[in-house]
Formats: C-alpha cells, structure tokens, sequence
C-alpha cells in the first residue's frame, strides 16, 4: 500500500504529463487513432471522467457502476486490481462503464489540460475529505473493501495507460 501523500502527488503528474502530451498534438486533437477508437480529445474527457467519478465513489455517492454481488468482489479485487497495482499495467483493451464514457470532449487540448487539473484536483480534495489523518479503507462497488491509496495508484496507472495510447505529436 503505498503511502497516500505519495499516491496523489503521482497522481497529479500522471495528469500533467498526460496534458503535457495533450498539449504537442495539434491537429489530431479530435482525430480518432483507429476505426472505432477515441481520440485524444475523448482519451482525456475518459481520464477526466474516472477523476469525477472515483471522488464520488470515496464519499460514498452511487456514480452508475454495476451492482457487483459482494461476493466477487474480493476476486476481482484479488485477481484484476492487485494485479494492476503490482504490474503498473493494464492488461487486454476492455470496455468501460458507461460513466466514464467521454461525452463532451473539450474542443482544444487547453481546455482539455483545464479540465484534466480541475478534476483531479477535486479528486484529491474529495480524498482530502473523507481522510483527514491519512488513508483508510473504502468499499468500492466493484472490488469491495480497498484502502484509498491503492485506488489513489489505480487512478495513476489509469492515466498513464490512456497516455500512452495518445497518437505522435506531428511533425
């Protein structure tokens, strides 16, 4: 579990870097990088999307995630989370769920880069608010009962996947 001052500061460069990249595009902004697949503008609304969304998820509030019956949670938790946070690394392409679907990507990488900052700066103050000592434990509707810092890294990794699916910046 790594510590939770720790795991936000990582987070929040994944997200500058993230934008960082974003920034270099250009033209492809809203070009998808293959048939049927987002493009950068719509990878960072997803990114921004499951900031929104898991700040929401630490306090509690329903954000429209699957009722996962408690009971498989702790293997999801065991056999896909635990192996993301070892590995740094996602595993195959999957589908998302439908609330973190990009629905109004921002029309510039500037706003995108806005928004992005924005949201996880909020994640880190909706963190900030339900653990004000340091970390603790959350029951996420998915994996069941995990310790906010690991969610923390989950959301790190997260970004960095997405970025590294953003297309060469021109030229």
């Amino acid at each position: 579990m790594p510590d939770l001052t720790i795991a936000l500061a990582s987070n929040l460069a994944a997200a500058r870097d993230f934008a960082d990249a974003t920034d270099r595009l250009g033209g492809v902004w809203t070009t998808p990088r293959a048939p049927g697949k987002w493009s950068p503008a719509q990878l960072l609304e997803h990114v921004v999307q499951t900031h929104v969304a898991g700040g929401k998820i630490i306090k509690g509030m329903p954000v429209g995630l699957p009722n996962v019956p408690r009971v498989l949670r702790p293997l999801l938790r065991r056999f896909g989370l635990r192996g993301i946070l070892r590995s740094g690394e996602f595993g195959r392409p999957s589908r998302t769920f439908p609330p973190f679907e990009p629905r109004n990507p921002p029309a510039t990488p500037a706003e995108g880069r806005e928004r992005l900052l924005e949201a996880v700066r909020q994640f880190e103050a909706d963190v900030r608010s339900v653990t004000p000592i340091g970390d603790f434990d959350f029951t996420h509707p998915v994996f069941g009962k995990l310790a906010v810092s690991d969610y923390v890294r989950f959301q790190e990794i997260h970004t960095r996947h997405h970025m590294r699916q953003l297309p060469s910046p021109p030229g």
